[in-house]
C-alpha cells in the first residue's frame, strides 16, 4: 500500500509539473493576441476606459469547497508576471486542497468576497505583483 501512495504522489507532482507548463504554453499564445472590444456607436461611453484584463485569455480553477476562481491577466504585465501568477494561484489551490479550510487561499478570499457571489476573480496587482482576489461587484467598483 506504501508503494502505491508513493507512484501516486509522483505522479501528481509529474502531473503538477505539465499543467503548469501547459497553462503557462496557453497564456504566452493569449499574450500575444491583441484584441479589443467593440461598442456600437451609439454607446461608446458603456466600455470602461480603465479595464486592461486580457479578453483572449483567462483560466478558472476550482476550489475544495466549490468556489471558482477565475484569474485575469493585465495586458500591461509583462508574461513573466502572467506566469508568476499561475504559480501562485496553483501553489494557494494546492494547499486549499491539503488544508482546507485552514488554507491562506480560504481566508484571502473569506477576508473579502461576499459568500454569495458565484465567481472569484484573481487580478494580479501591478506594482505587488501578487494575486487579490475579486468579486464580481469589488471588481466592477475597480474598473469604473
Amino acid at each position: 500500500m506504501a508503494r502505491i501512495s508513493t507512484f501516486l504522489k509522483e505522479a501528481g507532482k509529474d502531473h503538477y509539473y505539465l499543467l503548469k507548463k501547459g497553462l503557462k504554453k496557453i497564456v504566452e499564445k493569449g499574450k500575444i493576441i491583441k484584441a479589443h472590444f467593440v461598442a456600437a456607436s451609439k454607446s461608446t461611453k458603456k466600455l470602461s476606459e480603465s479595464y486592461n484584463q486580457s479578453i483572449v485569455v483567462s483560466i478558472e480553477i476550482q476550489t475544495k469547497n466549490n468556489r471558482h476562481i477565475k484569474l485575469l491577466f493585465d495586458n500591461e504585465l509583462d508574461k513573466t508576471d502572467w506566469e508568476d501568477a499561475i504559480d501562485q494561484l496553483l501553489d494557494l489551490v494546492i494547499e486549499n486542497y491539503e488544508s482546507f479550510p485552514n488554507d491562506k487561499l480560504s481566508q484571502k478570499i473569506d477576508d473579502r468576497i461576499d459568500k454569495e457571489r458565484a465567481i472569484v476573480y484573481g487580478i494580479i496587482n501591478p506594482i505587488t505583483k501578487e494575486v487579490e482576489f475579486f468579486d464580481d461587484r469589488k471588481l466592477c467598483k475597480k474598473y469604473k
